[in-house]
């Protein structure tokens, strides 16, 4: 049994730098196909029950891909802003008493 345990390199690596990592990334991706896939089958739904044409299709793709970029924005927020105390907490400790 081994007691320390060997860090993993590359792309899923694990870091103190509170940059987004591949976990992370295809998060990101998942929201955004989520948000368009979800919008079509909504249109869809509607377009099939109203029997119109694209119309509700074309307008669930539409609202899918917005929610889908607010959602991405959102969470690059959240990680940009996190990302920003941790620089500043790693700031403050070498500063001491000036």
């Amino acid at each position: 049994m081994r007691a320390a345990r060997r860090k993993r390199r590359g792309w899923m690596a694990d870091d103190d730098t509170g940059a987004l990592r591949g976990r992370d990334l295809l998060g990101l991706g998942g929201i955004l196909v989520a948000g368009v896939v979800l919008g079509l089958v909504v249109g869809l739904l509607i377009d099939y029950a109203a029997d119109t044409s694209p119309v509700f299709t074309l307008i669930g793709i539409a609202v899918g891909i917005a929610l889908a970029c607010f959602g991405f924005w959102v969470r690059v927020r959240d990680a940009l802003r996190s990302d920003m105390g941790h620089d500043m907490d790693r700031d403050d400790l070498g500063k001491g008493d000036r």
